[in-house]
Parts: C-alpha cells; sequence; structure tokens
C-alpha cells in the first residue's frame, strides 16, 4: 500500500470514528484526533520531499505489515464500534513511533555509518530501538553472535518471505530488556543463522529451476557467497547438501559438520548471508562489526559486504579503534547522551583536521570523564603516575612531547569536541614562568615543577615511603641521606650537562626571524624551483650565520650560563635536595643510583606505593600538584 493510498484510508477510518454516536469521551477523541493529524503531518512531509525514497519505503512496509487491520477497518465503515478505536490508535502510535526511529536513520542517510560513544552513552539502545521496527528494511545484528546451525524441519525450506519473519521475531524482537538471557538469545540468533543457511540452499534451486525452465542466468546468493567467501578462506569449500538443506565446509579434501567451524568463521557466513539476503534499500545496523572477527578480515570484510550491497545504508556500532579509524570514507557520529527513553544527542565529528590524530579523536569520545594528557606513551612513567594520581577524576591520555600536549589541549578545549574538559601537564623542562603561566591561564597546561617524573619520582616523600617499607627505620633513614648526598654530589659533577641541556632547549624552542621571516621561509622562497626538484635546501652561508648570530644575542649564552653555574653551586652549597631535583635532568638517577644504592626494584615498588598508599596520593597532590587538583575538585 501506497502511503497516500494510505493517508485517504485512515481518513476515512477517523471520519467514521469521529462519527460514532454512543461515543461521549470528547477527551478520549481529541487525543485521537491529536494522534491522526500528527501522523497525516509527518506522511505528508515525507510524500513532498524527494529524497525520501528510503522513509516511504520503511513506512510502506509497515502499512503492508498492517494492511489486514487496515483494510478490515476501513471496510467496516459506518459499522465501526468503540473497540475499533483501540485498533486504529495502536496502528496510529506504532506508525509514529516508526517515524520517530526514521528520524534517526535520516541522519545516516547520505553515507555509510559508524556511531561511537562511551558506555552508558545509549548506543545499545539507540540499537534496541532500531530492533523495535516492523518493517522489513530495518535489519539490526545484534551483540550476541554464539552461532550454531540446527537441523529442524520448519527451517529446512525458508525463503526470503521466512527469513523477513524470522529476522522480526529473533533480531528485531520487542524484548530487549531480556537480552541478558544469554541461553536464549544463542537460540534466537542460531535460528536466525539456521534459517539464513536453508534459505540459500533453496534460492540455488530456485536461481537452478529458473535457468532450466525459463533459461535465465542464474543469480543465486549462493554463488555470490562462495564469490565473498573464497576472498577470505580460500582454502575452505562450501558445498552445500540440497536434501538436507545446509552447507557442508571442506578442508584439505575432509568434509567436516557446519558446527565445528570457528566463530570467526561462522559469523563471517552469517554476515554475508544477512547481507545478501536484505531488501533493497535496507539499513543494515551491525553493532560491534568486529566480534571474532581478526583486523585483517573485518577491516576488509565490511568494505566488500558495502560494495556488493552499495543499495543499502549500513551503519556500525563499535567501539573498537582499529575498526573505527579503518573506515576513512565513513561518516562518524558521537552519541554523546541518551534521555532513557526515545531521544539521543547525536553529533557529527570531523576527523578532518591535521592539528588532531584521527585515531585520538576517536578514543576520547568513548570516555564520559575529563581528559589529562601527558608526555610519553601508555605504560611509560609519566602514564603510570598521573593514572594513578587522577584516576578517579581524569582520563589519562599520553600523547608524546609536551608541544603536543599543548597544543592537542589547546585544540580540544577550543573546538568543544567534549562535553568534559581537557587538561594537559608537561614537565617543567626549561620553561620560564611566563611561559608556564601562559600554558595554565589560557591553554589548561598544568606543569611539574620538575624538568622530568623521573626527579619527581625520587623526592623526600616517595623515597621515605619505598625505603621504611623495605628497611628499619634506622637504615631506610640512613639509605635516605646517604642517597640525597649522592645525588647532590652527581649534580655539581655533572653540572656543565645540566647547563648545556638547559641552554639547547632555549635555542631549540627560540622562533627567530630575519626581516619579519621565518629562516625555513627565506629558504623555501629562495629554492622554490630547487626544492620543488630535489625536495632538499640549497643553503646560503650568509643566512645561517646571521641566523645564530641573532641567536646568541637574543639569549646572551654568557650571561645564562652564568645564571645557571651561581644557582647550581648555592643549590650544592646549601645541600638543597628539593632544588637539586628540580634544577636536574639526570634521569639515571631515578634508574641506575637508586639499584646502585638501595638493592630494589624500585620503579617498581614506588609506583605501587603510590596505587596502594591513599595518604600518600593525598600529600602528593596537596603538595605538587594543588592547582591541577583543586581544579578536578578531587576530594580524597
Amino acid at each position: 500500500m501506497k502511503l497516500e493510498d494510505f493517508i485517504k484510508k485512515i481518513e476515512k477510518i477517523n471520519i467514521n470514528i469521529n462519527n460514532i454516536e454512543y461515543s461521549k469521551e470528547r477527551t478520549y477523541l481529541n487525543n485521537f484526533n491529536s494522534k491522526y493529524n500528527k501522523v497525516i503531518n509527518e506522511l505528508n512531509k515525507i510524500i513532498n520531499e524527494e529524497d525520501s525514497f528510503r522513509e516511504r519505503n520503511i513506512l510502506e512496509q509497515f502499512i503492508n505489515n498492517n494492511s489486514a487491520n487496515i483494510e478490515s477497518l476501513y471496510y467496516k465503515g459506518s459499522l465501526i464500534v468503540d473497540k475499533d478505536k483501540i485498533v486504529i490508535e495502536g496502528i496510529l502510535e506504532n506508525f509514529l513511533e516508526e517515524i520517530e526511529r526514521l528520524k534517526y536513520l535520516r541522519i545516516f542517510n547520505e553515507s555509510n555509518t559508524i556511531i561511537v560513544g562511551a558506555n552508558g552513552s545509549g548506543k545499545s539502545a539507540l540499537a534496541a530501538h532500531f530492533k523495535k521496527s516492523d518493517a522489513d528494511g530495518i535489519i539490526v545484528i545484534p551483540v550476541q553472535k554464539i552461532l550454531f546451525f540446527l537441523q529442524k524441519n520448519n527451517i529446512s525450506f525458508s525463503d526470503e518471505e521466512n527469513i523477513r519473519n524470522i529476522q522480526k521475531m529473533n533480531f528485531n524482537d520487542k524484548n530487549y530488556a531480556e537480552d541478558y538471557l544469554v541461553s536464549s538469545k544463542v537460540t534466537e540468533l542460531s535460528e536466525v543463522f539456521s534459517y539464513h543457511i536453508s534459505a540459500i540452499i533453496n534460492d540455488l534451486a530456485r536461481a537452478g529451476t529458473d535457468k532450466i525452465v525459463n533459461n535465465k542466468d542464474s543469480d543465486a546468493k549462493y554463488t555470490k557467497l562462495l564469490e565473498i567467501w573464497k576472498k577470505f578462506y580460500p582454502d575452505i569449500e562450501l558445498n552445500y547438501d540440497i536434501t538436507k538443506r545446509k552447507l557442508i565446509p571442506k578442508k584439505n579434501a575432509i568434509e567436516y559438520d557446519l558446527n565445528s567451524m570457528s566463530e570467526g568463521e561462522k559469523v563471517l557466513l552469517f554476515y554475508i548471508m544477512v547481507t545478501l539476503f536484505a531488501p533493497k534499500d535496507a539499513y543494515i545496523i551491525v553493532d560491534e562489526p568486529e566480534t571474532f572477527l581478526n583486523p585483517s578480515i573485518y577491516n576488509r570484510l565490511w568494505y566488500l559486504l558495502e560494495e556488493y550491497r552499495n543499495d543499502c545504508r549500513f551503519i556500525y556500532i563499535s567501539h573498537n579503534l582499529d575498526f573505527i579509524s579503518s573506515r576513512n570514507a565513513h561518516s562518524i557520529y558521537w552519541c554523546k547522551k541518551y534521555d532513557g527513553s526515545k531521544e539521543w544527542d547525536l553529533e557529527e565529528i570531523s576527523l578532518e583536521s591535521e592539528e588532531i590524530p584521527r585515531e585520538l579523536v576517536i578514543e576520547l569520545l568513548g570516555t564520559r570523564k575529563n581528559v589529562l594528557f601527558c608526555e610519553g606513551k601508555k605504560g611509560r612513567l609519566d602514564y603510570e603516575v598521573y593514572t594513578t594520581l587522577f584516576e578517579n577524576e581524569v582520563v589519562v591520555i599520553p600523547v608524546g612531547g609536551h608541544e603536543k600536549v599543548i597544543n592537542y589541549t589547546k585544540t580540544y578545549n577550543d573546538r568543544k569536541i567534549l562535553d568534559g574538559k581537557v587538561y594537559g601537564i608537561i614537565d617543567r623542562d626549561y620553561h620560564d614562568e611566563k611561559k608556564l603561566e601562559k600554558y595554565k591561564e589560557e591553554f589548561n597546561v598544568y606543569h611539574l615543577e620538575f624538568n622530568e617524573i623521573e626527579m619527581f619520582l625520587i623526592i623526600q616523600e616517595i623515597l621515605e615511603s619505598v625505603l621504611y617499607g623495605n628497611y628499619g627505620n634506622d637504615e631506610a633513614c640512613k639509605c635516605i641521606e646517604n642517597f640525597k648526598a649522592e645525588v647532590i654530589k652527581e649534580i655539581d659533577s655533572k653540572k656543565h650537562i645540566i647547563i648545556n641541556e638547559h641552554i639547547k632547549f632555549l635555542m631549540d624552542k627560540k622562533n627567530f626571524t630575519i626581516n619579519g621571516k621565518k629562516l625555513k621561509s627565506i629558504y623555501i622562497e629562495k629554492n622554490k624551483s630547487e626544492c620543488a626538484k630535489q625536495n632538499d635546501f640549497i643553503y646560503n652561508n650568509q643566512l645561517i650565520t646571521e641566523y645564530f648570530m641573532k641567536l646568541l644575542r637574543d639569549i646572551d649564552i654568557d650571561e645564562k650560563i652564568s645564571e645557571l653555574e651561581n644557582k647550581i653551586s648555592k643549590i650544592v652549597k646549601d645541600k638543597n635536595y628539593e632544588e637539586a631535583l628540580k634544577v636536574s635532568n639526570l634521569k639515571y638517577l631515578f634508574k641506575s643510583k637508586t639499584k646502585e644504592q638501595f638493592d630494589l626494584n624500585y620503579e617498581k615498588i614506588c609506583i605501587n606505593k603510590i596505587k596502594d598508599n591513599k595518604d600518600l596520593r593525598k600529600k602528593l597532590r596537596n603538595k605538587y600538584f594543588s592547582e591541577l587538583s583543586s581544579e578536578l575538585n578531587i576530594s580524597e
């Protein structure tokens, strides 16, 4: 039934319902007419839109699935009674719900799409909402994908119509709240799997008959199944038993039972069959499309299935970073939140930014906490320390050097990609106070009071926690004092290294220009043609000399060296251990010196001490991270 015909029929039904003589329920009728008018308005919108063919298909499928009731009421005419109102009201309510589903599906109509979001953001609830559709053209493949072939008489003679029905019963069931009953869901999904297998064989038989009787070329889905299957498992044949309506896998000339296939093989077979049997212009919604499949397979599989069914729209719900990152041509929507009823907050995310890696954007969309960017990599010291200190308040994401921490923090906060706040924390290195204050005030980037995280891990408080836990108090005290003296002695003897690194840092961070232009820009300008040919610069000795002379003048090397020498000398003289750590960049003090002095796996022990000792964490945050802790509202 076409939408236009549906309008005509329900218009007549509505007139008849409004003319029921003995109906005195005016309030009820007003509510009823409100629903009716809403349906009419929504239908007219879709009818008048030129690009709404998918929506029309879905709604016409709904109408056809409810046509018996509609026709029955239509033909009753003036014989309609009060109880008939309940029937038409149910049809209208379900129709409006179908339209509500289409509201979200229309968002994804332009391209294949991935929906991402944090746990609890409503992704699964959205899949459940789509599952309730009465339309054949909305197919939801659930998370649960443990599959078995069931040999049953009622399954053996299945066809596309049977598949539609079994999908609505077991895929698109209305009891999503009971999906936690795993055994039940295994059985239900296995039924769908089995119906598809039998339907493949029956379709092959039909195609063979058409070829013989009607001289038609075979368009059997079995043929297409094999084409796709062989691209992934060329060593496994998929033969068929026409009598038992089942597929028979064969490897190394040995046939074996379908249920003996690996979960990955069965899931791949399942995905192919569901896609091949999907109606024209369908929405195929796949919850966790990577389940049981390794990356080399799922990254190719879905692109291939999309090619075979380019008339359909594929919508993936996933939190798998590798899968999402591989879908370059797909739209990505962030499921931000869900009201618990039928409203989802969805936002399209653009990943076409050179400022932020695509993978990082995707990873952060999966968190509901505030974010803290830090230096280093996952598993390294920066990550371990900050995760331990702030784990309940933020998700710690290491991104490499301090420049990336600053840039990513600024970009995320400027673009407001996330609902929560984004912070950064960097080593002090040799940044001056003005620069550090600017980072904090303008970019939300805080800093460690030490040049390296390794120096922080040998502060007095952590030394005491480690050594008092492994030695007696007197021995621990002696060890700590000896270690502190050794550190100060080492800093004194290696002060030239510390000074050199400091000067090098200052030189590296200067952004010098000559006549208002960056030196590199001048090279490119002067050597444009040569660069294009050679991919290299032709350097100008005069420019280089001018550049470095300006560099030396700007920094005033002699003054800076003298300042640093005096500072280190005073620290050594005063035996100021904490200041010695703050000026130092000698990472080996943390590893080799602790091992030499204490004969302990100091790194492992000190990280565990911070993790296990609530009072120590509080002390460290209050003394060294007070501003950040206050911003994060940490009460521990």
